[in-house]
């Protein structure tokens, strides 16, 4: 696996993102009182909880791997129905990111990030869900 500066740089800010999303939904899954929105929540820490393993593994075999974790500040006094709307951007945004970079990529590379740009279309589907259950 290859990766020069500027993929590392990369892979650094997709981590830092994945992060970011686990402690929002950590923050969401605390926060709802519906017991089906929780585990739907559950469903997608857990996915980003690979995310993270999967990057630190891949940074891992290139640098020491360090991350500020950043409290989700921006979630409280907010209804489900507007996490569910920030959440889906999130996602959309993090499946374009994956999906760019992964066209310029060594092959190794290229099949973790089209993995991960895969799992985003599938967290895309899980919000997707969560918002139809609600009342």
């Amino acid at each position: 696996m290859v990766a020069d500066q500027k993929t590392l740089a990369q892979l650094m800010a997709h981590l830092q993102e994945e992060y970011n999303s686990l402690e929002k939904y950590k923050f969401q899954v605390e926060m709802t009182s519906n017991p089906l929105v929780k585990e739907q929540l559950e469903k997608l820490l857990k996915m980003e909880e690979k995310h993270i393993q999967l990057l630190e593994k891949v940074l891992g075999l290139h640098m020491e791997v360090h991350v500020e974790v950043e409290k989700p500040s921006d979630q409280e006094g907010k209804s489900v129905y507007e996490w569910l709307a920030q959440d889906y951007e999130d996602e959309r945004q993090a499946y374009h990111r994956y999906k760019r970079q992964s066209e310029s990529e060594d092959k190794e590379i290229k099949q973790i990030l089209e993995r991960l740009a895969q799992d985003e279309l599938t967290h895309m589907d899980m919000l997707k869900e969560i918002y139809r259950i609600l009342p």
